[in-house]
């Protein structure tokens, strides 16, 4: 076997099943995936960090929690609840256990439309939910529906924070 030979093995083991690079070419492919897994963590926490207006610190201890325990969603919409209970306790202001959101989050903060609202609201309403948070897009799809249940169309995140900000006001009022 000539050494070219053998190089040109070596670089194709890369790509087989059970191939064995060298390390010099499995170290830095390595060091990608980690910091693709680090980057996949981080990415949502710093985007709920900017939309809220963490302090420094604040952001920092969101981020670092990030790395420490992820969360993995197979359903999209649920997004939207998942970052709201993460600027709850990072504002330190419960959310009514009568409160529901739908939605999925853009890198940008924006809420995006999901499938089945009509159905997802429907469904809250009969266990009992007083309050939903859906994205603002999907409000077109509820239109001739009667619902008991309070809906909140929101555009992002921003929004869908002052939303708990004055239900949180008008709970304290009453």
């Amino acid at each position: 076997m000539t050494p070219e030979t053998d190089s040109k093995k070596r670089a194709l083991a890369l790509f087989e099943l059970n191939g064995r690079p060298p390390f010099r070419v499995a170290l830095p492919i390595a060091l990608q995936h980690v910091i693709a897994m680090i980057v996949g963590c981080v990415t949502p926490a710093i985007i709920i960090a900017g939309v809220a207006h963490l302090s420094p610190a604040d952001s920092v201890i969101l981020i670092q929690a990030s790395l420490i325990a992820a969360v993995q969603l197979d359903e999209p919409a649920g997004d939207l609840a998942v970052a709201l209970c993460l600027y709850s306790s990072l504002v330190d202001k419960p959310i009514s256990e009568r409160t529901v959101a739908f939605g999925e989050v853009g890198l940008g903060g924006e809420v995006r439309g999901i499938s089945h609202i009509r159905r997802r609201v429907q469904e809250a309403e009969r266990m009992g939910f007083t309050r939903c948070i859906v994205p603002h897009q999907c409000l077109h799809e509820l239109k001739g529906g009667s619902y008991q249940i309070r809906i909140a169309g929101v555009r992002n995140l921003r929004q869908a924070f002052s939303v708990l900000e004055k239900d949180a006001r008008e709970a304290t009022v009453l």
